[in-house]
């Protein structure tokens, strides 16, 4: 017994130094006129954020891969996009006053980057050739025939035409309408393709490009305000507002219920799409604000980037004239090599100290020949207290115990996947 205790108690102080702490984060998206001031980008392994002006773009051209087409309008309420019941083909024949015309709106689908901007939204679903404002011809050249009105959050309206998109980038055109003097000359803009970032973002009024979006690889999480079209009857007009958090197409999310156990988180929720998380944490939408938002039943999010895995967990969202904080819960579970995602068996611990006396553990399986796993749970004099073994067809899933009738205290957790074996300390609470 002796040298079972002398073991673990080196065992305990390699482990003491690594001790898990939750860190609790909040952004402030600021408040200006009642609404948002900023969207916002978050780094899990650098735990910073990066504010945006969320008036400073009206549109985004996807720039990343030229395979795919997408054209958005600003999703945080900075420009409004709509067609003209009657369709005109070229930017000097459409000579209304835009207040007076019979105007369809549309809005940015966000499932996926780099497909479901607003300008594809009235897109012929029988012919893969039609992108809405053009169609696409034998030599991949999108050329466009349709005038699109944008309007900004500042009220001003302009036409726009995007006169063709090809292997160097997209090419548009546009005019701004004054009330006394009409349409304006008409200025024309080359969008080259930038595989840095998503997407590369226009202001129309400042006739400029803009940054407004990190590099890929210095983000995970895309927070925003957003518009989406529901059923008719519900929301305003047939849209909804929300706030939420879109992924980078380089991370993955599993979601998890706070009554689920392990049986119940599939391989088929660890996904990639960008929507994974979105408005899904909390109740937000059009005539629910001014006040501290109530939040969902989802109780936490598995988030893996190119190198770990963490926790994530949202604890609070304010919605109100004098400010929009989102606050959230954020646990590094272990880091990730190459070797670590191709190879091996993953083992991590979530929360430590514990909640409630109940150890949480994600398992993250590679191998399917070692999928069977068993727990030894040791106090620190080195007596077993607790035995399990796991028998499970899944690849990725989560694992509680509850261990309610332990003391207090310290105590070290020995996970054993076939010849491998990972070692925790654990703070028990």
């Amino acid at each position: 017994m002796k040298q079972i205790f002398t073991i673990l108690g080196v065992t305990f102080s390699i482990l003491l130094s690594a001790q898990q702490t939750d860190n609790v984060k909040t952004i402030d998206f600021g408040d200006e006129y009642g609404d948002y001031s900023y969207l916002g980008y978050y780094n899990f392994d650098t735990n910073k954020e990066t504010l945006i002006n969320r008036l400073s773009w009206n549109l985004a051209f996807y720039t990343k891969d030229n395979n795919q087409i997408d054209i958005r309008v600003n999703p945080g309420g900075a420009t409004t996009l709509y067609y003209p019941a009657e369709t005109v083909l070229k930017l000097e024949d459409y000579t209304k006053n835009p207040s007076d015309d019979d105007l369809i709106e549309y809005v940015d689908l966000f499932e996926n980057w780099g497909t479901g901007g607003a300008f594809q939204q009235n897109a012929d679903v029988n012919n893969d050739k039609d992108y809405g404002w053009g169609t696409e011809d034998n030599n991949g050249v999108i050329s466009g025939n349709k005038v699109i009105i944008i309007q900004t959050a500042r009220g001003e309206y302009l036409k726009v035409k995007i006169n063709h998109k090809n292997e160097l980038g997209y090419d548009f055109s546009y005019s701004q309408y004054s009330r006394v003097n009409g349409w304006s000359d008409i200025t024309t803009v080359a969008i080259p393709m930038n595989t840095d970032k998503l997407y590369t973002y226009y202001n129309l009024v400042d006739k400029e490009i803009v940054e407004a979006e990190e590099n890929l690889d210095s983000w995970d999480l895309f927070f925003t305000k957003y518009t989406e079209k529901v059923a008719e009857g519900e929301g305003f007009n047939g849209l909804e507002y929300y706030f939420g958090a879109f992924q980078n197409p380089e991370v993955k999310v599993a979601k998890v219920l706070e009554n689920e156990t392990n049986t119940d988180v599939t391989d088929s929720r660890y996904e990639e799409n960008a929507n994974t998380i979105a408005n899904k944490w909390n109740t937000l939408d059009f005539f629910n604000f001014d006040e501290e938002i109530e939040l969902t039943s989802d109780r936490f999010y598995f988030i893996k980037n190119k190198k770990a895995i963490y926790r994530l967990e949202f604890t609070g969202l304010l919605d109100m004239f004098q400010g929009h904080k989102t606050t959230f819960e954020t646990v590094k579970l272990g880091d990730l090599s190459v070797s670590d995602i191709e190879h091996k068996n993953q083992v991590y611990l979530a929360s430590n100290p514990t909640r409630n006396k109940t150890i949480e553990l994600v398992f993250d399986v590679k191998d399917l020949q070692q999928q069977n796993s068993e727990l030894h749970l040791f106090s620190v004099d080195g007596r077993q207290v607790y035995h399990e073994k796991i028998n499970t067809n899944q690849s990725f899933f989560s694992k509680k115990i509850n261990l309610s009738n332990l003391a207090e205290g310290v105590y070290i957790l020995n996970v054993l996947q076939g010849n491998d074996k990972k070692t925790f300390k654990v703070i028990l609470k």
